[in-house]
Formats: structure tokens, sequence, C-alpha cells
């Protein structure tokens, strides 16, 4: 999991947006239910307004991790 949180950040901080969704995917578990490609895209799309509104300071890293577990919990991935 360490392995997959290092790739995760280094990911986001180079603007790679799918292996960033894809390191995040790796680290969770699909519960019952789960949708997977529905997660994907909806982390895509935040990770994007990240990489888009961070600069300006309006949009901080704990914000992202935090956004990030409310899109697992509305998908059914922890």
């Amino acid at each position: 999991i360490r392995r997959h949180m290092f790739y995760y950040f280094y990911s986001l901080v180079n603007g790679d947006i799918e292996n960033t969704a894809k390191h995040l995917l790796a680290m969770a578990k699909v519960g019952v239910g789960g949708d997977i490609p529905g997660f994907k895209r909806a982390v895509t799309d935040l990770f994007r307004r990240y990489l888009l509104v961070s600069a300006h300071g309006n949009f901080s890293l704990a914000q992202l991790i935090l956004a990030s577990v409310s899109i697992g919990g509305r998908y059914r991935i922890f």
C-alpha cells in the first residue's frame, strides 16, 4: 500500500490523472455493488479540478483527500 500511496502522490504532482486514479483504486476495496467505472470517472474529474485550481490556492491537498473519500463512499469503494 505504501508503494501505491507514493505513486498516487507522484502521479498527482506530475499531473498524470489516469495513473493517479489507478493507484487510488489499487489502495481501495470495492464494496458490494461498487461502481468502479463511475468512481474512476468521478475521481478523474476531481483530480482535473484540483490541478486547475490548486495553483491559485483555492483547493488544498487535504480537501482533495476528503473529497476523494466522499466519492468513494458514494460509489461503494472504500
